[in-house]
């Protein structure tokens, strides 16, 4: 890797590690997550693969006994973010940067409030972009033939791959330009995680996926970059 950001690098981590209170989390990790890729990283439990997420939205700054050495760094629209700076405004940073989690987690309202609700915190009024980009994030995520009708449904009844798409759906209507996905089929059935991993790999055209995982084989049908966890220390896959 060198020293340099190099063109196509969407998130950039060099010698950074991870502290919670005494305890380290991440040690010394350098590496280059490309933009418009998929990358994965995979590793047992209690490794760090949820901790390093939540490095690359920030969220590490809500702990108040974390503490961070290194570089972290996100590019988005084309401008360079420190994400080690506890100082600096997340607001807009999370607006670009998704999350969604292993469980699906609807909230208790309609299927398409579920989806506006982003829209709604960001500042958005309009009711026609409003119903436009909760139409066309449902339509990327195949959900909106199947609850175009039921869109004042309580979500919480839909099917566990719904309500995964549909969290999906909620990432993807801010455009985020990343999207951080932590472990998003392990509480589904096996079409309903087929159906997971279809939608990510049409997703990296035009959005940098950073997909935790614990199985291997799937990481292996979906990522372009595969990266291992193990006691906080990260070390590069062969692809391919």
């Amino acid at each position: 890797m060198t020293a340099a950001m190099t063109e196509t690098a969407k998130i950039r981590l060099a010698d950074f590690s991870f502290r919670y209170g005494k305890t380290e989390v991440l040690r010394h990790i350098s590496a280059d997550f490309p933009e418009n890729r998929l990358t994965a990283i995979i590793g047992p439990s209690g490794s760090g693969k949820s901790t390093l997420l939540s490095v690359c939205n920030r969220l590490w700054t809500e702990m108040p006994e974390a503490k961070v050495h290194g570089k972290a760094a996100i590019r988005l629209a084309g401008e360079w973010h420190d994400l080690c700076d506890r100082q600096a405004p997340s607001q807009q940073l999370r607006r670009k940067v998704g999350m969604v989690f292993q469980t699906p987690n609807p909230l208790p309202m309609s299927i398409f409030r579920n989806v506006a609700f982003p829209l709604k915190l960001a500042g958005v009024g309009d009711r026609e972009q409003i119903r436009s980009r909760v139409e066309s994030s449902l339509r990327r995520t195949l959900l909106w033939e199947e609850i175009k009708e039921r869109l004042d449904v309580d979500a919480r009844r839909l099917s566990g791959g719904q309500q995964q798409r549909l969290c999906i759906a909620r990432s993807l209507v801010l455009e985020p330009e990343v999207l951080l996905l932590d472990e998003p089929t392990s509480a589904l059935d096996r079409t309903a995680a087929a159906g997971i991993e279809e939608l990510l790999m049409r997703l990296k055209s035009d959005c940098t996926l950073v997909l935790v995982s614990h199985y291997l084989e799937q990481v292996e049908r979906l990522a372009d970059q595969i990266f291992e966890m193990s006691g906080g220390i990260l070390c590069s896959l062969e692809t391919g």
